[in-house]
């Protein structure tokens, strides 16, 4: 819910009024629906342990207490201070994840996509954490905003952030 109408300030000074906001004061900015049993898990963020790492598939399972391990793929790692050259997207040779991750290792990731049958959830440690008009990746690029705004709030927020 959002106020509707004037600012509570506005509305003093007009007048001098003493009754409590009701509810048509507000209106529904956002409506969220959540169906039973076909909860999401996508954006969650999760401390998890590095189960095994598997060479041949260059990536690694991750357990954050779910029923399957999480698959983490190389391309989804990002680590503090190293640099990693990402493989499919520049074709470049990039480290092997057995030197990036170690079983028994904990790591911060995301669920980018849910775990589906007999597969486990889809993981990556580039973390996004988004708001109603920008997104933080405090790993990453730092602050995105969206687009719906107009390219004057854009470039406010931009040098605000």
């Amino acid at each position: 819910m959002e106020a509707s109408g004037t600012p509570a300030a506005a509305k003093s000074r007009s007048r001098a009024r003493k009754t409590p906001a009701t509810t048509s004061d507000y209106r529904v900015a956002e409506l969220y629906f959540e169906r039973r049993g076909n909860r999401s898990i996508v954006g969650n963020i999760y401390k998890g342990k590095v189960d095994n790492v598997l060479p041949g598939l260059e990536a690694a399972f991750v357990d954050i207490g779910l029923d399957k391990n999480g698959f983490l793929h190389v391309d989804e790692i990002v680590l503090p201070g190293i640099e990693v050259q990402r493989r499919g997207r520049e074709g470049g040779a990039g480290k092997k994840i057995t030197e990036l991750l170690k079983p028994g290792q904990e790591v911060v990731v995301q669920v980018v996509k849910d775990p589906l049958k007999s597969k486990g959830a889809r993981l990556s440690m580039e973390l996004t954490i988004a708001g109603r008009y920008m997104v933080y990746t405090p790993t990453g690029e730092g602050v995105g905003v969206s687009k719906r705004l107009d390219d004057k709030e854009r470039e406010r927020l931009r040098k605000e952030a």
